[in-house]
């Protein structure tokens, strides 16, 4: 009964605990950010600066939460944190149809030519775009791009609160180790040894 009681912090190790506190500062961070977006739709153009300014910044994070490769990624540390609810959400948002390709491989293109890669010339994005999905930036195609970041989006900023809610101890302190002074490697592969080198 007493196991059943306990919460699940406690059942993280030390390390984990850690990671925990990471996403969670970077996603408050994200939906900060979200909601100040959502404030200045209502009063700014889309072609504002201030409104492009987080509207990429916000799609610049998802894309690295979700899509950009690496041992860091967001979606297996939120499997192994028991939140499938919120993985399954966001594969099901990145593999839907896009024209002749997917979501997902859209936005990856966007971020990648359009704001990490940029050579500041939008006709090499734009061919590649078209080379992708022909019918790209016809009206109804641009709608269904804002859709579907929105859900993107929409999901990203509830996860905070999800993840604060299964561990609300998360909050307790803003000591933390960030990734370049912890050891890194799949969650299912660290181990009490890991720790035991770090400390």
């Amino acid at each position: 009964m007493a196991d059943e009681m306990a919460s699940p912090w406690l059942t993280l190790r030390p390390s984990q605990q850690n990671r925990v506190r990471v996403m969670a500062f970077s996603l408050q961070e994200f939906q900060y950010g979200y909601n100040r977006l959502r404030t200045l739709m209502s009063s700014e153009t889309p072609a504002s600066p201030i409104r492009r300014f987080y509207q990429n910044a916000l799609h610049e994070r998802c894309a690295n939460y979700y899509l950009v490769r690496g041992d860091h990624k967001l979606l297996p540390y939120l499997r192994a944190l028991g939140l499938d609810q919120h993985v399954n959400r966001v594969r099901e948002i990145l593999s839907r149809r896009f024209g002749s390709s997917t979501f997902g491989r859209v936005f990856r293109l966007m971020r990648d030519k359009g704001l990490v890669h940029s050579d500041y010339d939008h006709h090499g994005l734009r061919s590649d775009l078209l080379a992708l999905v022909p019918d790209a930036l016809t009206p109804n195609r641009i709608l269904e791009y804002e859709r579907l970041s929105r859900e993107l989006l929409d999901d990203t900023a509830a996860l905070a609160d999800e993840l604060f809610a299964r561990f609300p101890e998360a909050l307790s302190t803003m000591r933390v180790k960030w990734p370049s002074e912890s050891r890194g490697g799949e969650w299912e592969r660290e181990t009490a040894s890991d720790e035991t080198r770090e400390s």
